[in-house]
């Protein structure tokens, strides 16, 4: 390959006259018109033919859409002093494309659409504007036997620009306009050049029809670069393989046995299995392998692959049942056949309800590997049975929590000349609180239990028992928030509260300064500081 020779070939490359006008229909087209009186001249940038429009259209309005009768061009009237040259600037994407000693060569491009001052002599200068366009390149391709290339155009401000070649060849991508984000949609021109290459039996025809067929964009640059690379491609296209040939280029991944040359090699399949698969998407393909691989059922062809079908979507999570209930493949497949069947679910739905029990017996600490357990005959039954002994379970260790932490808080609790905080006794007071005062301290419940944060009740001296405003302690002595009925939306904070949170902020900072005196002597002295206590002693 004469890399030399190959770029010199991609830049002598242009558009023929007849694809220029192809590459211009795909812009949007324009007629400028002038009045004089009566009369209204037109020009159009489709046909660039001077038109009196006074014969066609009675009324014209800058902006209106039309028709233009000489091209038959779908044009946007403008106003000879209404022209926005200046701002107007419309991106198209190209890819052209040229057989050169049965090769393919493919030169992607960015055409760009302005409006330029040109004057017309036919016209008197009635208009000053016209469409005008410039082409940039992108990158460039070469498709040769068992090999492509791809090299990306970069720019530089010294000395033009030059092509880079890519490790990997990919499917082109344009950045239309300025600080805008790439796209891959692109208009293929003298796409019939591949006939006369290497590719001409490919089945690009049959590809672009597939993904059209998907409403999606058709990735022909890389499709005939992994045709050239690989032409086992061939191979699949004309087998009923072409879905997962889309697949395969939009998606990778997956791997196929290119050194194959019949499609049971190329996908690793026996003929039972190419009947059955011809004509599915790379998904379904890539189930069926993984389910092949890592799922071991019994009996007949037939029956494994009615297991795959009606097991397909939960493979993975039947893998992960049988390993950590010690069960057989077959066995918790045959489970949940029986249970959905029993209990009218989705095999989903039902999986996802195991799992659950399963991990309800983990934190009862069951057995997992006694099937009495693991695979309940009444399953619903035993779920619900479980769900209730963990909430009891979580309730016994949120208590546990709570409790640890009462007694580390009592010197939180503080009286004065007419307010006392005192902290609440259960979790159940805190949820209380919040419903009396409608505020979301119900939520820190069990953040409070955790020990995360402290929960304090501000009451009257008078009243202890009525709710009145809520305090947050964080864990370094600070009061985070104090609310009261309704987070004071409707009624501001009295003048008194706002003194006795000062009042207990006191109280606060005396007992974390306490509390730091007493872990300062729980911790040894440091080992220098020892060392010079035995030299002294």
């Amino acid at each position: 390959m004469d890399e030399e020779l190959i770029l010199k070939r991609v830049k002598s490359m242009h558009f023929t006259p007849e694809e220029e006008q192809e590459v211009e229909r795909t812009f949007p087209q324009y007629i400028f018109y002038h009045r004089n009186g009566k009369e209204i001249d037109g020009y159009c940038t489709g046909c660039k033919t001077v038109i009196e429009l006074e014969k066609y259209k009675s009324k014209v309005k800058h902006g209106d859409k039309w028709i233009c009768p000489m091209c038959g061009a779908n044009v946007t009237f403008y106003s000879g002093g209404k022209v926005p040259a200046s701002r107007h600037r419309l991106w198209g994407n190209f890819v052209l494309f040229r057989a050169i000693d049965g090769e393919l060569y493919m030169r992607a491009v960015q055409v760009v659409q302005t409006l330029t001052r040109a004057a017309f002599d036919e016209w008197n200068g009635i208009s000053e504007y016209d469409t005008d366009y410039e082409m940039f390149d992108n990158c460039a391709y070469w498709c040769g036997e068992g090999a492509a290339v791809e090299w990306k155009w970069y720019y530089n401000n010294f000395y033009g620009g030059r092509y880079k070649r890519m490790i990997v060849p990919r499917e082109p991508y344009f950045a239309n306009g300025y600080f805008s984000s790439c796209a891959r949609e692109y208009q293929a021109i003298g796409l019939e050049q591949i006939d006369d290459t290497c590719l001409k039996y490919c089945g690009y025809e049959q590809y672009i029809e597939t993904c059209r067929s998907y409403a999606s964009n058709e990735l022909l640059v890389a499709f005939l670069c992994e045709s050239s690379k690989h032409p086992q491609i061939e191979t699949l296209m004309k087998s009923g393989f072409e879905h997962i040939v889309y697949g395969k280029i939009l998606y990778g991944g997956v791997r196929l046995n290119w050194r194959g040359d019949t499609p049971q090699k190329i996908l690793r399949l026996n003929t039972a299995e190419i009947k059955k698969l011809r004509g599915c998407n790379l998904k379904y393909y890539t189930d069926y392998m993984y389910f092949r691989k890592n799922i071991n059922v019994s009996g007949s062809f037939e029956r494994k692959f009615a297991m795959f079908e009606r097991f397909a979507m939960i493979a993975e999570s039947i893998v992960q049942l049988a390993q950590k209930t010690g069960l057989s493949h077959e066995k918790v497949i045959n489970y949940i056949a029986r249970q959905t069947h029993n209990n009218r679910l989705q095999n989903y739905t039902f999986v996802r309800d195991w799992k659950d029990y399963l991990k309800q017996c983990e934190t009862l600490g069951y057995d997992l590997t006694d099937e009495q357990i693991s695979k309940p005959a009444d399953f619903p039954k035993m779920h619900e049975r479980l769900t209730k002994l963990v909430e009891i379970k979580a309730d016994e260790i949120a208590r546990e929590k709570f409790a640890k932490h009462y007694e580390e808080r009592r010197e939180l609790e503080y009286v004065g000349e007419k307010y006392i905080v005192v902290q609440p006794n259960s979790m159940d007071e805190i949820i209380a609180e919040g419903k009396a005062l409608c505020h979301c301290v119900g939520g820190y419940a069990q953040r409070h239990a955790d020990g995360e944060l402290t929960i304090m009740f501000l009451r009257m001296k008078s009243r202890p028992k009525k709710p009145y405003y809520t305090i947050e302690v964080s864990n370094d002595g600070k009061i985070a928030q104090c609310r009261g009925y309704r987070n004071n939306v409707y009624k501001p904070k009295p003048k008194k509260i706002i003194e006795f949170e000062a009042e207990y902020q006191k109280h606060l900072d005396k007992v974390m300064a306490e509390r730091k005196k007493r872990e300062r002597r729980k911790k040894p002295l440091p080992v220098k500081k020892q060392q010079e206590l035995r030299k002294g002693a």
